[in-house]
């Protein structure tokens, strides 16, 4: 019985990843007249602000809705406020400069793309923590 995908463990604890299927077209990129998903939220490892490979797709696919279309993108790290404080601040802002990084080197304009970050943030639970250590995409028209 052959399996649809397999269990991967990561920073988060074990998760399925599906089995990508095999086509002969290449992906298709979403109508433009769709709407986007407003925001789009990356998260990272703690003391990690490098793009997994499951946020390089993500980007890839955004990026492919941003290029023309003339939005500015405002792009937000975020740290948990758990540790160095200092260190914690400096994750947020890698976290940022990486995202922006990849969009810009996968066709959105760099005059297009801002980037913020936010303090760090304590959170009540584990679960909390770890959607603090993230980054968050959003987009408007000029």
């Amino acid at each position: 019985m052959a399996a649809d995908g397999l269990f991967v463990l990561g920073w988060a604890g074990w998760r399925w990843l599906p089995r990508k299927k095999e086509r002969s077209e290449p992906d298709a990129v979403p109508a433009r007249d769709e709407p986007l998903p407003d925001p789009v939220s990356l998260l990272f490892g703690a003391e990690d602000a490098s793009l997994s490979a499951e946020a390089r797709v993500v980007l890839t696919d955004l990026a492919a809705r941003l290029k023309g279309s003339g939005l500015t993108v405002t792009v937000e790290g975020s740290a948990d406020a758990s540790g160095n404080p200092s260190r914690n601040r400096k994750l947020a802002v890698l976290r940022g400069a990486n995202t922006r990084r990849f969009l810009v080197a996968v066709g959105v304009p760099a005059g297009n793309i801002q980037v913020t970050t936010r303090e760090p943030v304590w959170g009540e639970t584990t679960v909390d923590r770890d959607r603090l250590r993230c980054v968050t995409i959003t987009w408007e028209d000029r």
